[in-house]
């Protein structure tokens, strides 16, 4: 590689790996478009736009309940042999496989748009802020509608209702797609589906100052996903019952349903574990964190934010570290410890790029309100 470097024909690129110039992709555009057969470069495009997509659906199942490893029949040219490598080839190979997607979307291979988005689901939640998931989910939600399968629709519109707020603070559209979701739940008789409808609209009620509203989904998505068995869903449904109780002035009961969580994931045999029940427990434990301080129980609140972010950082959920490191820094302004506090909220900050952009704010402001060094 450094020889071709060297000989001006491939350069080396800021992220460490090779690329080939402009100039020489064009050049080699033009001669292909010469030598080949409009078939032969289809067939090959083909080729190589099933192979990355098939590539992320395998990397992507890692993090996806029921998964995890590759089957034994995967013969890809990466393995995939860790959660961690999987996760690297997403990240850097992410301009490749979204271009493969967008690609199948304008063929109509729209089955294959929505296994692929499928897969993603559970990474995207993990890496909410990398900055492409609006256009996965509404390409597969848009896949979907093509198929016309009310189940389907559902579930990809769940998927791009699930990030509009996080990731664009397009919090009414939001709750528009939800609402939607859930009409496609009802007519599939899905009651999973129509759990996590109700359960993605919670967060922008939130965030608009709906928080009746979110009260109402939320108890109403736990008995959902009780009914249909889905212990994912029920903890993400009971973790945001607890904190719109905690919105409503109720933080007493919001610690007890966040401690139920901590309780279910820490029993033996729970039907949820992995990476999975990793982020459910510091999520529960950040919850429990909040809980505390919303009772002025400030040194209990910092030492579950405490056990959170060090729980987020293992795990790599990095924008919940951020978070915790957000709750962490202002529990300790509380309790009069400026220095740990600011040492908590610059952390924050350097994990700028994978954080949501209104948390930042909060935080410089909060730094810029601290007395100097």
């Amino acid at each position: 590689m450094e020889e071709l470097v060297e000989a001006g024909l491939l350069q080396a690129a800021f992220t460490g790996r090779y690329q080939l110039h402009d100039l020489l992709r064009l050049f080699a555009r033009t001669r292909l478009s010469r030598e080949q057969e409009p078939g032969e470069r289809e067939a090959a495009e083909d080729r190589l736009r099933t192979w990355l997509l098939d590539a992320a659906t395998v990397a992507g199942r890692w993090y996806e309940p029921g998964y995890g490893a590759p089957p034994s029949t995967w013969q890809g040219l990466v393995p995939f042999e860790s959660a961690e490598e999987a996760r690297v080839w997403l990240e850097n190979e992410a301009p490749a496989w979204l271009a493969a997607l967008r690609g199948a979307a304008a063929r109509g291979e729209h089955t294959r748009v929505v296994e692929t988005a499928d897969a993603m689901d559970w990474f995207a939640s993990r890496s909410l802020y990398l900055g492409h998931w609006l256009e996965v989910f509404r390409l597969s939600s848009e896949a979907a509608a093509a198929l016309d399968d009310p189940y389907l629709r559902a579930v990809h519109l769940n998927y791009y209702a699930q990030v509009l707020g996080p990731c664009e603070h397009r919090y009414r559209e939001g709750i528009e797609r939800a609402d939607e979701a859930l009409k496609y739940a009802r007519r599939a008789q899905d009651a999973a589906q129509q759990g996590w409808a109700l359960l993605n609209a919670i967060y922008p009620h939130r965030r608009l100052g709906e928080t009746r509203k979110g009260f109402d989904k939320a108890r109403a998505a736990v008995e959902l996903f009780e009914a249909a068995g889905d212990h994912e869903g029920w903890i993400d449904a009971v973790g945001a019952y607890g904190a719109t109780l905690r919105d409503l002035g109720r933080a007493e009961e919001a610690l007890t349903q966040h401690q139920r969580i901590v309780t279910f994931l820490s029993t033996p045999g729970c039907p949820v574990s992995g990476w999975t029940a990793d982020t459910y427990s510091a999520a529960a434990t950040d919850a429990l964190g909040s809980d505390c301080a919303a009772l002025g129980r400030w040194r209990e609140a910092v030492g579950h934010y405490r056990h959170a972010v060090a729980e987020f950082q293992r795990i790599g959920v990095q924008h919940r570290e951020a978070e915790a490191l957000l709750h962490l820094g202002e529990a300790l302004i509380e309790l009069g410890e400026t220095e740990e506090a600011r040492f908590c909220l610059r952390k924050a900050v350097a994990l700028g790029d994978v954080a949501d952009r209104e948390d930042l704010k909060n935080v410089q402001s909060i730094l810029d309100s601290l007395p100097a060094d």
